[in-house]
């Protein structure tokens, strides 16, 4: 079955790329409003029903799982998305090597069950490792066709491409959670997703892949593929070392407490900057040929993204002790100071976070790789000593010191691009006007009398709201920008010619 009939709905490759990008994103935001809601709901049940131990222990599996994908990753469905020509005849030498990667991974998890599980002196990870190493598996066997949903930004289908993986998970999750009351909730709801995923993308994609491997193009896949590869390492090192250092220094029960504390202070800005990856990446690359356009589009789009994710971080950071108390449960208050933190480190992300898919979409992955690299190294000068004085607080400063001298590598990688340094500090302004009204929010709502911490929070949070509107209508009357001028603005620096025909397989 090839998805929803199409005849009812415009050719998206026969649109002009303004009407592509326009539907796409609203599909994307549509879908990642669902994901997430549905996120947020199995975090509060699962954190209300689990424990932090029981979140600790999925954290090394998690760790495992995403160390494991990391060092075996390819970066084909990237270099197939940037590629500008016909991409048809590498499906199936792309999918080979997707096939055997799959496995391998599930072999390594399941065969390396007993020495991570020694690693980490929790003997009742192996069983979790062992049942978790079926979801890299059946990624592997997925339809590789369905990169043209993003490479064509035909974003509806992958909507509903996405939308099985998403109910899996949260019913089988927040089942299992209350019949079980165990971590295996946790696993469960990883392996139904991966489930659900590979048979919807037979479902909505009719390309039917092949074993099959050409040697010169496996080359080319590899050459930008490598970059990938590199940067891919990076993050994962900057984003999972921590978890490795502080279950095995610290224990399972911190894990799951920085686990928390990192979802509270972050999955905003990761569903953010979801979206922008898989609007943006794929529109650089379609007009990564014309400069003004491409700034246009960039500096929009980085204004629209810092507006929403500063706020959202600030209001973690003076509101993060109702919040958490409040919505997740006493148990975790001891999270409240490293979610603060890492609050700050979501700031200096959402900064920097836009230029990712600029450097992959116009073909500069080094340029990626080496902010990435920085990062790295700034944070792991300082982690094990802060980790050891300072426990996972410790952890939350090292990430950000990493993070903050990172940032002027990251304006110096921009400069090898259209982009200028007045752009972005001009862009930036909104955002920072903004944030600073949900900081006089957040103090102020916490001085109004509330009867729990609840109340306070919905204090905060509307209080927030109403500052906000202000500030943007301010900044876009007084200084010509804002989210919604820049939103506007984006969508009409895409306009300009139809786009190609699609090469859909």
């Amino acid at each position: 079955m090839a998805g929803p009939p199409q005849k009812a709905h415009p050719d998206p490759a026969a649109m002009p790329l303004q009407q592509r990008v326009v539907r796409g994103a609203g599909w994307v935001v549509a879908g990642s409003l669902l994901a997430n809601g549905l996120g947020a709901v199995k975090l509060i049940v699962l954190a209300r029903l689990l424990s932090p131990e029981d979140f600790g222990l999925f954290g090394i599996v998690l760790l495992a799982t995403v160390t494991v994908s990391t060092f075996s990753r390819t970066g084909f469905e990237t270099a197939l998305i940037q590629r500008p020509e016909g991409t048809a005849d590498y499906l199936d030498t792309a999918w080979t090597v997707q096939v055997l990667r799959g496995l391998l991974r599930g072999g390594l998890l399941f065969a390396a069950a007993p020495l991570i599980a020694s690693f980490f002196a929790e003997p009742s990870v192996v069983p979790l490792l062992r049942v978790a190493a079926l979801a890299p598996v059946l990624q592997g066997f997925g339809n590789i066709g369905v990169l043209y949903f993003r490479k064509e930004l035909q974003f509806r289908r992958q909507f509903y491409y996405d939308l099985p993986g998403t109910l899996s998970s949260f019913l089988v999750g927040v089942g299992l959670a209350w019949a079980t009351r165990s971590v295996w909730a946790l696993v469960g709801a990883q392996v139904a997703q991966m489930t659900a995923r590979c048979i919807a993308s037979y479902a909505f994609h009719p390309y039917r892949p092949s074993l099959r491997c050409e040697v010169h193009k496996l080359a080319w896949l590899f050459r930008y593929g490598r970059w990938m590869l590199g940067s891919s390492v990076l993050h994962l090192l900057d984003t999972r070392g921590p978890d490795a250092i502080i279950g095995r220094v610290l224990g399972a029960t911190p894990l799951g407490l920085y686990r928390i504390a990192r979802r509270v202070a972050g999955d905003h800005m990761v569903a953010v900057v979801g979206v922008a990856y898989r609007v943006l990446m794929p529109t650089f690359a379609k007009v990564q040929t014309e400069p003004e356009r491409l700034t246009r589009a960039f500096l929009s789009a980085f204004q629209v993204i810092t507006c929403v994710t500063v706020p959202l971080s600030l209001f973690v950071l003076f509101a993060g002790q109702e919040l958490i108390t409040a919505v997740l449960g006493a148990q975790w208050e001891a999270a409240v100071p490293a979610a603060r933190i890492l609050a700050v480190l979501s700031c200096l992300h959402a900064v920097a976070a836009v230029g990712r898919p600029l450097f992959w979409g116009t073909g500069k992955p080094h340029l990626a790789f080496m902010v990435s690299l920085v990062d790295l190294l700034g944070m792991a000068a300082v982690i094990y000593p802060l980790t050891v004085r300072y426990g996972i607080n410790g952890v939350a400063a090292s990430a950000v010191v990493g993070a903050a001298v990172a940032l002027p590598v990251w304006m110096m990688a921009m400069a090898k691009t259209p982009v200028t340094r007045v752009g972005l500090l001009k862009a930036i302004v909104p955002a920072v006007v903004l944030g600073l009204c949900v900081a006089a929010a957040a103090s102020l709502g916490r001085l109004l009398p509330s009867p729990a911490p609840l109340v306070t929070v919905i204090w905060q949070a509307g209080a927030a709201l109403l500052l906000c509107g202000a500030g943007a209508w301010l900044t876009e009357r007084l200084l010509g920008r804002g989210p919604l001028v820049e939103g506007r603005r984006l969508l009409r620096s895409l306009k300009a010619r139809p786009a190609a025909a699609s090469d859909e397989a």
